[in-house]
């Protein structure tokens, strides 16, 4: 009985993660054709100090805090993040990928979220796993989370427990 849902799941991320696959092993040379950059070492519009403040400014923004709430894994990457600043530009470029990706996505369904907490705040019985949009979105996000983990944290228990994490939610 567990074998078709474990199925189901494994399949549902391994799609997610071949449509993420190109995040994974972006082109440094691509990359920097974005920021209109030939080397990053002399970069004055991008460095590891100013995706970390961005980082920061994005967490301890108060309209974010449900962020923290839904997903407090993000601290397992920060903390990576603050460990390891001397990382290769590789994993600098997935980093920022990465959390402009959860930072987009939040923002874009910020509203959505907000609406659907609002509509149901009289609602005494009410739980965040009523809601079949709010559940999915934080699944799409956790699935975002476990997949990038393998490339941008060294821990493999952190990998299996946001594995787990979001296998949780699709158990919902």
């Amino acid at each position: 009985e567990f074998e078709p849902i474990r199925s189901k799941f494994n399949n549902i991320l391994k799609s997610y993660s071949k449509e993420l696959i190109e995040a994974f092993f972006v082109n440094k040379d691509t990359y920097n054709q974005i920021y209109s950059i030939v080397d990053f070492r002399n970069c004055k519009i991008w460095s590891v100090e100013k995706l970390h403040i961005s980082l920061k400014f994005f967490l301890e923004d108060d309209e974010n805090s449900i962020f923290i709430d839904l997903f407090p894994e993000i601290f397992l990457f920060v903390n990576e993040f603050k460990c390891n600043r001397k990382s290769s530009l590789g994993n600098l470029i997935q980093y920022d990928i990465f959390l402009n990706l959860i930072a987009f996505k939040f923002a874009y369904l910020k509203a959505m979220i907000a609406e659907i907490i609002k509509k149901e705040s009289h609602n005494p019985h009410w739980l965040i796993t009523d809601s079949a949009p709010l559940m999915s979105y934080i699944f799409e996000l956790k699935c975002t989370f476990a997949i990038f983990a393998f490339n941008l944290l060294s821990n493999l228990k952190d990998h299996k427990l946001l594995i787990f994490r979001a296998f949780i939610v699709f158990l919902n």
